[in-house]
C-alpha cells in the first residue's frame, strides 16, 4: 500500500515558508496556485490562447509515439534506443497535434519536456508565474501535452511542481530507494537523468525482485489544478498525465549558489578517475571523501589547522568557490 503525501491547505505558492523546503520531505499545497486564471489554462485552446502571446518564434522539442502504444517515455527493447521519436515543433503545431488528442482524433501522442519559459515564452513568467522569495532566479519550465508517464528518475535541486490544467499523479520514494528501482544506463537517457527500467504498468517482480521493497516504501498523491508539490532534491519521482490534455510548470532551484556547479559532474568525475582503480585504492579513496565530504565538519575535525589557513576546508563562499572551479577546469583541461 503507498503511503499518501502530506498536505497542507491555505498557502499560495509565494507563501511557503522556506522551513518546508529545509525540512527535504515531500508536501502537497493544495490550491497553492488557484490565484492563477486557472478557468482560462483549462484545456488545449485556453493555453493555447494565453500562450501565443508570448511565443518567440523558437521551435520547442515533443515527443512523439503512437497513440496505440502506452504513453510511457522510456526505453525501446535493450535499452539501445528510446520508445519515443522527438521532433522540433513550432508553438503551434504542438498544440494542434494536442487538440487532436483531445479530441480523439490523433494518431501520434505528443508530450513537450522542459519547455523553458524565458526561452520560448518571454513574458509568461512575469504574467503568470509567483516570484518565490527564497529562490528569485529559479528555472521555471513547462510540461505539457496528453497522457502520458515518465519513469521514475531524480533531480538534483528542488522542485515545486505545479499543476495547471489536467491531472498529474506523482509516485515518490526518497533517495535510499535507489537499489531496488533497477536503474538504467546513463549514456543515452530520455531526458537526461537515469530512470528506473521496471515496467510501472505491470512489474516484473521474478525479474526484479527488490522492487516490490520499492512499492511498499513509495509514496503517491495526484494533484488537480492549482495544486503544487514540493519534491526534495534526489527523490525519485514517476510522473503521470492523466487527462487529455496536461500542463504543469515547474521551479528548480539548487540548495547552493550557481557558481557551485551540479554534482552529478562530480560523479562523472569520479567514474573517470575512481571507479576502475584497485580495490585498496578505491578503498582509500572512500575513506577521503568520507573525511572531506561526507562525515560533518562539525567534530572540529579540523581545528588542529588554523582558521585563517584552512581554506576550502571552510564553507565555500563564491569567491572561493569560483577560485576552486578554476582550478579543476585548468586541470581537466591539460
Amino acid at each position: 500500500m503507498r503511503a499518501e503525501v502530506r498536505e497542507l491547505d491555505g498557502l499560495a505558492l509565494a507563501e511557503i515558508p522556506v522551513q518546508v523546503v529545509k525540512a527535504s520531505l515531500p508536501v502537497v499545497f493544495r490550491g497553492a496556485i488557484s490565484h492563477w486564471p486557472l478557468d482560462e489554462l483549462g484545456n488545449a485552446e485556453g493555453v493555447q490562447a494565453f500562450f501565443q502571446r508570448f511565443d518567440s518564434g523558437r521551435p520547442i522539442v515533443s515527443y512523439r509515439k503512437p497513440v496505440a502504444e502506452r504513453p510511457d517515455f522510456g526505453y525501446a527493447e535493450g535499452c539501445e534506443a528510446l520508445s519515443f521519436t522527438k521532433q522540433p515543433l513550432s508553438l503551434g503545431a504542438f498544440f494542434e497535434g494536442a487538440q487532436a488528442i483531445a479530441k480523439g482524433s490523433a494518431e501520434q501522442s505528443i508530450f513537450a519536456p522542459s519547455v523553458h519559459l524565458d526561452t520560448h515564452l518571454p513574458g509568461l513568467r512575469s504574467a503568470l508565474c509567483d516570484e518565490l522569495p527564497y529562490a528569485p532566479d529559479a528555472l521555471i519550465q513547462a510540461w505539457m501535452g496528453g497522457p502520458s508517464l515518465v519513469p521514475a528518475h531524480f533531480d538534483s535541486q528542488h522542485n515545486f511542481a505545479c499543476c495547471v490544467s489536467g491531472r498529474r499523479r506523482f509516485t515518490l520514494l526518497e533517495p535510499e530507494q535507489l537499489e531496488n528501482l533497477y536503474v538504467g544506463p546513463m549514456d543515452l537517457t530520455p531526458a537526461g537523468q537515469p530512470i528506473s527500467l521496471v515496467d510501472p504498468y505491470a512489474p516484473d517482480l521474478a525479474q526484479h525482485p527488490r522492487y516490490a521493497s520499492a512499492l511498499q516504501a513509495a509514496q503517491s498523491v495526484e494533484l488537480a489544478p492549482g495544486d503544487v508539490l514540493y519534491i526534495p532534491p534526489m527523490w525519485w519521482h514517476q510522473v503521470e498525465g492523466l487527462a487529455q490534455f496536461n500542463l504543469m510548470i515547474n521551479y528548480w532551484w539548487p540548495s547552493l549558489g550557481a557558481y557551485t556547479g551540479d554534482a552529478m559532474y562530480a560523479l562523472y568525475h569520479a567514474m573517470l578517475t575512481i571507479k576502475d582503480l584497485p580495490d585498496d585504492e578505491r578503498n582509500a579513496w572512500r575513506n577521503l571523501f568520507k573525511h572531506y565530504v561526507f562525515d560533518a565538519p562539525s567534530d572540529g575535525r579540523f581545528e588542529h589547522i588554523p582558521a585563517a589557513a584552512r581554506g576550502r576546508l571552510d564553507k565555500l563562499d563564491a569567491a572561493r568557490a569560483r577560485t576552486l572551479r578554476a582550478q579543476i577546469l585548468r586541470a581537466l583541461n591539460v
